[in-house]
């Protein structure tokens, strides 16, 4: 009759899992205006309270016409655009990777 080993439990690894794991968040934004656009975000990973002053931080023009901004250890957040006082989108939540919006649509890889 063949016994088999109790199973060992991992705790380095059970600890490992229950942690989320956070990554970045890249967005871009397709913009041929003049004003520099911005994006805010509040809401990150859930959580009520953590937010960025209005109209949020200024965009980097990365490609012509497209804006790229990086959220670091991220899970998810609630989204803005913002173009001066004059524009802004609506809010909408991204869990973390690199998103493309141009035209009131959202891409998980640049159009």
């Amino acid at each position: 009759m063949n016994k088999k080993a109790p199973a060992r439990r991992c705790v380095a690894c059970n600890e490992q899992k229950d942690k989320k794991e956070q990554k970045d968040m890249v967005v871009h934004y397709r913009w041929d205006g003049e004003d520099t656009p911005h994006l805010y975000y509040e809401n990150v990973n859930g959580e009520e309270g953590q937010v960025i002053s209005w109209p949020g931080i200024p965009m980097k023009e990365t490609q012509e016409n497209w804006y790229t901004c990086t959220i670091s250890n991220v899970e998810s957040a609630d989204l803005i655009f913002s173009i001066g006082d004059t524009y802004e989108t609506a809010s909408v939540t991204k869990e973390a990777g690199e998103w493309w919006f141009d035209q009131d649509t959202w891409y998980a890889k640049q159009p």
